[in-house]
C-alpha cells in the first residue's frame, strides 16, 4: 500500500509515499528519518529525492521512514515514547516496503536531535527487518557516519549510489 499527496493527513504515516507515480525503471526505495507534515510532492526532499531518480534511469520511488510518527522538527521523535515516535504499523511497512524495491538506499541524516541511542536502536531494529538486503547511500556519509539525507546539502543528481557501510554497524 502506499499513500499520495491526496491522502488525508493522519498523526502517523507508515505507509510508504509514492515519488513519480507510472514512470518507467527500476523501483527506487529511500528510507529517510521521519514524514513531515503534510505530505506533498512539493517538499523539499521529496523534490530532491525524485530529482535525483528521474537522473540517475530510475522510476518510481517509494519513501518509508524510521520513525512513522509525523513532525516538522525531529526533536519531538525523542521526546515522545519510543513506541509512540516508531509509530503502528511501520515495521509490517518497512519490511513490505523492502519486497517492493529494486534499489534501498538510506537517507535518514544525522541524529540530532534525536538521542543518538535512541536514533541508534531504531537503525538496528530496521536493518533486522531488512534481512540483509543490500543498502545504498547517495555520495559519502556524514561525520558521524550516518547516510546523507535530500535536503542536507541535498542530493546532486551527478552524486554517486555506494554500498553503504554503515548497513555492517552494530550497536550495543
Amino acid at each position: 500500500m502506499t499513500t499520495n499527496a491526496a491522502s488525508p493527513l493522519t498523526p502517523y504515516r507508515p505507509e510508504p509515499f509514492l515519488l513519480r507515480p507510472g514512470q518507467p525503471g527500476p523501483v527506487l526505495g529511500v528510507l529517510a528519518k521521519n514524514p513531515s507534515e503534510p505530505d506533498s510532492e512539493r517538499n523539499r526532499t521529496f523534490a530532491s529525492i525524485a530529482a535525483y531518480a528521474a537522473g540517475n534511469g530510475f522510476g518510481e520511488v517509494l519513501v518509508v521512514n524510521l520513525f512513522s510518527l509525523r513532525a516538522k522538527n525531529p526533536d519531538r521523535l525523542g521526546r515522545v515514547d519510543y513506541a509512540k515516535a516508531v509509530g503502528p504499523g511501520n515495521d509490517e511497512a518497512i519490511t513490505t516496503w523492502a519486497q517492493s524495491c529494486d534499489r534501498l538506499v538510506c537517507a535518514w541524516g544525522g541524529a540530532r536531535p534525536i538521542p543518538a541511542s535512541r536514533y541508534k536502536r531504531r537503525i538496528s531494529e530496521v536493518r533486522s527487518l531488512l534481512g540483509g538486503r543490500a543498502l545504498w547511500s547517495v555520495g559519502d556519509p556524514t561525520t558521524d557516519g550516518y547516510p546523507r539525507h535530500p535536503c542536507r546539502n541535498g542530493w546532486p543528481i551527478t552524486a554517486e549510489l555506494r554500498p553503504y557501510a554503515g548497513a555492517i554497524w552494530t550497536w550495543e
